[in-house]
């Protein structure tokens, strides 16, 4: 998928039936920069869940993240930011 700098981008996903699991979301920063986990929740009931993950897109590049479900991956992510001529990065 392709965006543009500026751009707000929201992770989601979701997941049924897995009371007690944790579920995180792993994301770079900057492109580049290492993988880190940035949101991390403990699954309270086994009903469906949907979470979120909202990113200000700031500098063009490609970004990488990935959900795991008690460490194993379920879902990734490869976002492509493209820079916008008429936009200024805010600092």
């Amino acid at each position: 998928m392709s965006f543009y700098v500026g751009e707000t981008l929201i992770y989601a996903v979701s997941q049924e039936g897995y009371k007690g699991k944790s579920l995180s979301f792993f994301a770079q920063e900057h492109p580049n920069s290492p993988i880190r986990e940035s949101l991390r929740w403990i699954i309270q009931r086994d009903a469906s869940i949907s979470k979120t993950a909202l990113i200000t897109l700031e500098e063009p590049g490609i970004f990488h993240a990935y959900w795991t479900l008690d460490g194993a991956k379920i879902g990734e992510h490869l976002i492509e930011v493209k820079p916008r001529p008429d936009y200024t990065v805010k600092r």
